[in-house]
């Protein structure tokens, strides 16, 4: 499992990321699954936002590169060759800019766009129009609103006059999870007929599928939706499914399954997070810490814990602490290369009297993903801070390292430790982060989102 987004932004590396994603493409055909709801390509303005990690950075240039980069690894040069998917951007249009507290059943989530279409286009529109231009052939449509358009799922402007006709899209666009449902709750015959005029080609319908259907044929039969807006749906989706070579090769290719977590494709993973990792401060003499010679302390819950290292959207939809997966922890990492000069306590509680030349600290969010994790304050768990101050007289130089998917506050952190790490949410290979700490390859990773003070 790569980074997050928000640390394969960090990496500022478009080359790791179309290997990441040529990576992720041949790991899912082996399974048979050949398309992808990425990459995100959502341009965060409010690190508050609980989908921030989704997102490479703020920066619409570097979104638009480093989409592009991962629709391209995902898809090859064909879409009908082994080990390639079909890549999907989302969520078009405005994702990441919704103002907060704008959300019907998450603050940012499924928000409003308080922008203007100009405004809006400028932001949020150029990863799409080089994702068009560079073959995606398949779109997620957002939750969110605009100010002008209302929810962009029932938008003829933004789905048909601009993505459609003005940049030439042929492929089709998909709604995201139940967001038909959300144009007008009070009235689910009119919200089927202004999504599917608005240019909606695929209905994700979760839950009652029946009701859409005989919903939809009912419009059809009375002229709400035309038969023609129907055909055009459908070629479009065939269309990418002959592109794709669904009807030749339906199943998974045999014999592919030992791709899935290999020893190479772990490499690649582990590049990433050596990468991504960022060096906030840095004091004297703190970094690299030495492979022998130093006695060094490690404590935080999330230093021997892949589950918190993953974040959400990993194994679950939020994602959880715990062994929910195979991979390596920072304190796995470390024990490989110092040996019994590393000490681990999650909670910190060393003997009395102990002394040690380094103190680690790993201070984390806990899992979380979509409006779940939206947060007022950027706080992290005041447990984890108070190890800080628990380490802190044990050693001669304290380390901060900080898992979380955006900058948090750095308050009764930034003053106590000599090093800070932001080495986001690394996911399964965190033995990269043991080599930027230890000093085997350089911290070269910038964060992509201001940090607070």
């Amino acid at each position: 499992v790569f980074p997050h987004n928000i640390g394969m932004g960090a990496t500022h590396d478009a080359a790791l990321v179309q290997q990441e994603c040529k990576v992720t493409a041949a790991e899912m055909n082996a399974t048979g699954v050949r398309w992808t709801f990425g990459p995100v390509v959502a341009v965060p303005q409010d690190i508050r936002w609980g989908r921030t990690y989704e997102g490479y950075g703020e920066n619409t240039g570097l979104v638009t590169q480093l989409g592009t980069a991962c629709l391209k690894g995902l898809q090859g040069t064909s879409l009908t060759d082994p080990n390639t998917v079909v890549g999907d951007p989302k969520h078009y249009i405005g994702d990441g800019g919704t103002a907060y507290g704008t959300g019907q059943d998450a603050p940012l989530d499924r928000g409003t766009d308080n922008m203007t279409n100009a405004q809006i286009e400028s932001m949020f529109l150029p990863p799409y129009k080089d994702a068009v231009q560079n073959g995606a052939r398949i779109i997620m449509v957002s939750f969110s609103s605009t100010q002008e358009g209302g929810k962009v799922t029932g938008d003829k402007h933004w789905l048909t006059d601009v993505l459609k006709s003005q940049l030439g899209f042929t492929g089709f666009l998909v709604s995201d999870w139940g967001a038909i449902d959300l144009i007008d709750p009070s009235d689910y015959t009119a919200a089927v007929k202004q999504a599917i005029n608005a240019g909606i080609d695929m209905a994700m319908v979760p839950d009652d599928w029946a009701k859409f259907e005989s919903t939809l044929k009912g419009l059809v039969q009375n002229g709400g939706v035309a038969q023609t807006r129907i055909d055009d749906a459908v070629s479009r989706i065939l269309k990418v499914k002959f592109e794709m070579g669904l009807f030749e090769n339906p199943m998974p290719p045999s014999g592919q399954a030992d791709q899935v977590g290999s020893a190479a494709n772990r490499a690649v993973a582990r590049q990433a997070v050596a990468e991504s990792a960022v060096l906030l401060k840095a004091g004297s003499k703190v970094l690299p810490i030495a492979k022998s010679g130093q006695k060094v302390l490690i404590a935080g819950e999330a230093a021997d814990d892949i589950g918190i290292a993953l974040g959400g959207w990993s194994i679950s939809w939020q994602g959880s602490a715990g062994p929910t997966t195979t991979g390596t922890t920072l304190v796995q990492a470390l024990q490989t290369q110092l040996g019994s000069s590393l000490t681990y306590k999650a909670d910190a509680a060393f003997d009395s009297g102990t002394k040690a030349d380094i103190g680690i600290v790993v201070v984390a969010e806990q899992p979380y993903a979509e409006g779940k994790g939206d947060s007022p304050t950027l706080q992290l768990p005041d447990a984890d801070v108070a190890l800080i101050a628990k380490m802190k007289p044990l050693v001669t130089k304290l380390v901060v390292v900080i898992y979380s998917g955006r900058p948090m506050m750095l308050d009764g952190i930034i003053g106590q430790a000599d090093a800070v790490v932001a080495a986001w949410l690394p996911g399964t290979e965190v033995e990269g982060l043991a080599d930027v700490l230890l000093g085997d390859k350089p911290f070269v990773g910038t964060t992509t989102y201001p940090w607070p003070k």
